[in-house]
């Protein structure tokens, strides 16, 4: 699922100066891309080692203005990714923790996307709320891949998912059917392109889906250990 608003991201990284959340973002793009292509593999540590740097540095400020970037968010969610496909899992399921936390923090996983207030967790800056369909798609887009990859952390350590249910927000309008309440549903969904033959499932069957299969985890038994990948 494209999780990043491809206009927003060109817009952003064309300017004289880019800030330091872009920078980790665009350094987690291309470890994702040198990683899927042969030729470059060369190139994934350098990149995949310089997000995790700007990231740090993105936590280390003292006001926390970073913590209410989406850009900060979605270099966690790539980084998470990467880190999925390779050996070390523990690495990976850390790097979750640390994506779910921000996106509570933003208040992704709420209804409306309000965040929780400012003052709270000691940041200067509240989370803008989005207006733009375009940018409220790549929250709830950015949020929905979270949900997945902590759906399947819980069945690989046979642990109790973090995201609260039931999930009160809107699964991304991925096909752009009468479903979608926005007569531009069309226009903001380009800017998130999918590969062609893609399989798109209708939305509330997959939201029945997802949730009942979300719902399993929480009341899981102790024969579900046996779907844990044996090394």
């Amino acid at each position: 699922m494209p999780i990043i608003n491809r206009t927003r991201f060109l817009s952003e990284i064309t300017q004289p100066v880019q800030t330091i959340e872009l920078q980790a973002l665009s350094h987690a793009i291309a470890a994702l891309g040198a990683f899927s292509t042969v030729e470059q593999r060369g190139l994934v540590e350098a990149c995949y080692d310089q997000a995790r740097n700007l990231l740090d540095i993105c936590e280390r400020q003292e006001r926390g203005d970073s913590l209410q970037n989406i850009n900060t968010l979605q270099t966690c969610v790539l980084l998470t990714l990467y880190e999925f496909k390779r050996p070390n899992f523990a690495r990976a399921w850390m790097t979750l923790g640390r994506s779910i936390r921000l996106a509570k923090l933003m208040g992704l996983d709420r209804a409306g996307g309000r965040a929780s207030a400012a003052a709270q967790w000691g940041v200067h800056t509240p989370v803008p709320i989005p207006t733009d369909p375009s940018d409220i798609e790549e929250r709830r887009r950015t949020f929905w891949l979270l949900y997945i990859f902590d759906a399947f952390a819980s069945v690989r350590t046979n642990s109790s998912p973090a995201f609260e249910t039931p999930v009160s927000i809107h699964l991304s309008y991925w096909d752009g059917t009468p479903a979608c309440p926005d007569s531009h549903c069309a226009r903001y969904l380009s800017q998130f392109p999918v590969r062609a033959g893609t399989q798109i499932l209708k939305r509330q069957q997959m939201k029945c889906q997802i949730c009942s299969r979300y719902l399993s985890l929480q009341s899981r038994s102790t024969s579900l250990h046996s779907l844990v990948p044996r090394s």
